[in-house]
């Protein structure tokens, strides 16, 4: 048994790194219009600089939130180092990215092994580790992978904690596995509600020790939050309780979550999603891992009884589908691996089934050590050429906006004059934040709020707002600005954006602004 284990840790080993060099070398310099991804980064700036954590430099408001005033500090933290020995540069911070990758897979090993047979561990564990999605998903700066890895960490140290007799140690792993993971996102709050509401209805033996390192936690997580002047209070703004509201997010969260999944699953990948090819190879596909995943669970609740991570996965499903916003495929990273182990422990009773009431030839007769690895020699080929294009094509000027010329001279325009705008409008003010170092805000139309050339100048007036960037996503300010042109003068212009310095607004700033040149 303990040659097995041995073998066993360095194979683990040995795969992990593989899949951190594929996920390393398959990361691409530059970013797209994400703007969560340039607050992360401007986060972890400000620490390097030793400037304050919230203070970013872009107008945060209710009415058109495009992110909370400031993240969890965890993640930025954790870019602190590729930052300040690289500078801004992409590729190491997506190798940050990876390394995480590599310490959720070993976390989900860990896991693993206490629920299913080892070869059948390594299976579900080969699955995971060549998902072409997530190879995909590794060339964004964004904290779901990191937090992917310390939910893992967290359910991993839980499980230690409710297999033995409540003691310090497992007591004080937990407590700070929660702060960590808190640290990195505010939906971590749901594992310690999860762990709360388990050991009350299930374990109550571990029910004193639970209500301490709960507090404890939480207590840790509120002065994280206060010192970063971050925290789930920017969230609450946009929860609604209101039985209507409820139902009209779960209907479309359900949607959006649906496709996210059949996203993650595909075989078919496809810009074009009404395709026949993509319709039926990839919901097949979802629906057999459907199939699976229910026939391990109905398995594992009469053999194992409810566990904590079933609880944890009802409770953060009921979080994401009754929340207000979703985030498809990044929102479901956490549970991704829970519904792995079940859908393996499923696939494992169907195969012993198939292989009990069938006779195959002997060439088409998996040995029991290669039948758990088919799902990820289905996906391998895929992985592959994921990785080859990562590799050896060039970047598109989507994934690099920095490659598109009209982009690049539009930042460069804003730096330059950076000193003359009291502040911009941008639909993407975080990432035009990142790349010019100048003040901005953002307006958008929401069920709540129409915004007109009256609200336009209060606003600006209000916050100190100079000017007004248009490009391809203001579908709003392009109607406003032309039917208003008394009150905006435009002092650049290119094949796709124009800056337009906003009248009402210029004693805010100085008249040096309107003597850049304008591009025919």
């Amino acid at each position: 048994m303990k040659q097995h284990m041995s073998k066993d840790k360095t194979f683990v080993f040995i795969g992990i790194l593989l899949i951190f060099l594929f996920h390393a070398t398959g990361v691409r310099d530059g970013h797209n219009w994400g703007g969560d991804f340039s607050q992360y980064i401007l986060h972890a700036q400000q620490l390097v600089q030793g400037q304050p954590y919230a203070d970013l430099g872009y107008v945060y408001s209710v009415k058109n939130p495009v992110g909370p005033r400031a993240y969890p500090p965890g993640f930025p933290l954790s870019l602190v180092p590729a930052l300040y020995l690289f500078d801004l540069n992409f590729v190491a911070l997506k190798i940050t990215v990876a390394i995480f990758f590599a310490l959720a897979l070993w976390a989900y090993w860990r896991i693993a092994q206490n629920h299913l047979p080892r070869m059948w561990a390594l299976g579900s564990l080969a699955f995971l580790a060549l998902s072409p999605r997530m190879l995909k998903f590794g060339n964004n700066v964004l904290c779901d992978v990191p937090f992917l890895a310390l939910t893992l960490i967290c359910i991993y140290a839980i499980h230690q904690y409710l297999t033995s007799t409540p003691n310090w140690r497992t007591t004080l792993l937990v407590t700070v596995s929660f702060v960590l993971v808190c640290s990195f996102h505010t939906r971590g709050i749901i594992l310690i509600g999860a762990l709360g509401g388990f050991v009350l209805l299930f374990q109550r033996s571990h029910l004193r020790s639970t209500i301490v390192c709960t507090l404890v936690a939480i207590l840790g997580a509120s002065l994280i939050y206060q010192a970063a002047g971050s925290g789930g209070g920017n969230y609450l703004e946009h929860l609604s309780f209101h039985p209507i509201d409820l139902y009209h997010n779960f209907i479309k969260n359900i949607a959006a979550y649906k496709r996210g999944l059949l996203r993650y699953l595909s075989l078919y990948p496809s810009r074009n999603e009404d395709t026949l090819h993509f319709i039926i190879i990839n919901n097949s596909v979802l629906l057999i891992f459907a199939g699976l995943f229910f026939r391990g669970v109905i398995h594992n609740l009469k053999n194992k009884g409810i566990q904590y991570h079933d609880v944890f996965v009802v409770a953060y499903l009921a979080v994401i589908l009754l929340y207000r916003w979703n985030q498809s495929i990044r929102y479901l990273f956490p549970i991704i691996p829970i519904l792995t182990l079940h859908t393996f422990v499923g696939l494992r009773l169907t195969a012993i089934f198939i292989l009990r009431h069938t006779k195959w030839p002997k060439p088409f007769r998996l040995t029991h050590r290669l039948r758990p690895f088919a799902p990820a020699s289905i996906y391998a080929p895929l992985f592959l050429m994921y990785w080859v294009y990562f590799v050896f094509y060039p970047t598109a000027p989507g994934a690099n906006i920095l490659l598109d010329t009209n982009t690049n001279t539009l930042f460069q325009t804003v730096r330059e004059h950076k000193n003359d705008l009291s502040g911009i409008i941008f639909s993407h003010p975080r990432v035009m934040k990142l790349f010019t170092g100048a003040r901005t805000a953002v307006c958008y139309n929401t069920f709540e709020v129409h915004w007109d050339i009256d609200q336009l100048l209060a606003f600006a007036q209000e916050n100190e707002i100079s000017h007004l960037a248009v490009g391809p996503y203001n579908y709003i300010f392009r109607p406003i600005v032309s039917k208003n042109s008394q009150h905006f003068q435009t002092i650049y212009q290119n094949d796709t954006f124009a800056i337009h310095r906003i009248q009402q607004a210029a004693m805010q700033a100085p008249t040096a602004a309107t003597t850049s040149p304008k591009k025919p």
